[in-house]
């Protein structure tokens, strides 16, 4: 007889304490495999769950790039969320309480050995409409960051464009009307391209931010994305507004009805309000110099399509 343990104690965020308590419970039971169903959360910790297991010392010790010399323990992943993608790529995001950052561990030893074969748009209906509109925008951006670093090639362009084309068709319609089968599969194959798209050319400041203003205030991901995705946008435009990238990208995106000569931050920032996304959140002063320290030292900025520039106290507004 096959026996079954359920560690469901996964929250928003995942945090090295909740892979160590999975950890402990995975070694108790004496189980041969994981199974990871949920979102972008608990699909992370499953990954840091199997990583550490096999790999031994603690979730800390993962963090960066290919510091992981074992593949991870056999695992299956199931996603009921169209948005991370973690389900099928080599990336785990673990946020560290005591430092109130999230690591970013990128290794080939994290992908899981099966995606289940792909997300189920029959469990998607009975999410909430914020959860639905956070997880796509996070779709969306993967999808819009992958389209401009340094790693792109042919077969990351087709992919991302194509999670455009297909966000830009199903997303709003997934977030308004939950019980539309066909808008949720829709965007079940926006986060797979997506992912597969940034799993190989990379992502960019977006990611880097978001990730620690998740952190510091334990947002959703996809929200965090939401608010900094028009700014970062109009921050690399120095780099990407050169056609034809830039007008293959706006073109897959051109649906949501912007007025003819409004600016990218425009365009972007009523693509939120469609959703019914926040626009800003105000985060502390004193909190912001450490989220940029640790924006900079993100894996997500080692592929970012624009080099960074410092503002002296003296030049700021």
């Amino acid at each position: 007889m096959t026996s079954v343990t359920v560690f469901d104690d996964a929250q928003a965020n995942a945090t090295v304490t909740k892979v160590s308590d999975g950890l402990r419970m995975l070694n108790e039971s004496g189980c041969d495999s994981i199974i990871g169903l949920g979102g972008g959360s608990p699909q992370d910790a499953a990954k840091g769950i199997a990583l550490v297991k096999t790999n031994g010392g603690q979730m800390k010790d993962m963090e960066g790039a290919d510091r992981a010399s074992k593949p991870q323990f056999p695992m299956i992943a199931v996603s009921t969320t169209a948005g991370t993608a973690s389900e099928m790529t080599r990336f785990a995001v673990i946020t560290d309480e005591v430092r109130r950052v999230k690591m970013v561990i990128t290794t080939d030893m994290c992908t899981p050995l099966v995606a289940g074969g792909g997300d189920d748009a029959e469990l998607m209906p009975k999410m909430p409409k914020a959860l639905t509109a956070a997880t796509g925008m996070d779709a969306l951006t993967h999808a819009v960051e992958a389209y401009v670093p340094v790693g792109v090639s042919l077969i990351t362009d087709a992919c991302a464009l194509q999670a455009m084309r297909l966000s830009k068709q199903h997303l709003a319609r997934a977030s308004h009307h939950g019980s539309d089968v066909v808008a949720s599969k829709g965007m079940c194959y926006a986060e797979l391209l997506a992912g597969m798209a940034f799993n190989s050319a990379g992502l960019g400041y977006v990611h880097a931010m978001a990730q620690q203003m998740g952190a510091a205030y334990n947002l959703p991901h996809g929200v965090c994305n939401a608010i900094l995705l028009p700014h970062v946008e109009e921050y690399n435009k120095a780099v990407v507004t050169r056609p034809p990238r830039s007008t293959r990208s706006a073109r897959c995106l051109r649906r949501w009805r912007f007025r003819r000569g409004s600016s990218r931050l425009s365009r972007r920032k009523r693509s939120c309000r469609a959703l019914r996304m926040p626009r800003y959140w105000t985060c502390a002063r004193c909190s912001i110099r450490a989220s940029a320290h640790a924006t900079i030292s993100s894996a997500c900025t080692a592929t970012r399509c624009r080099s960074r520039t410092r503002v002296s106290r003296s030049s700021s507004p």
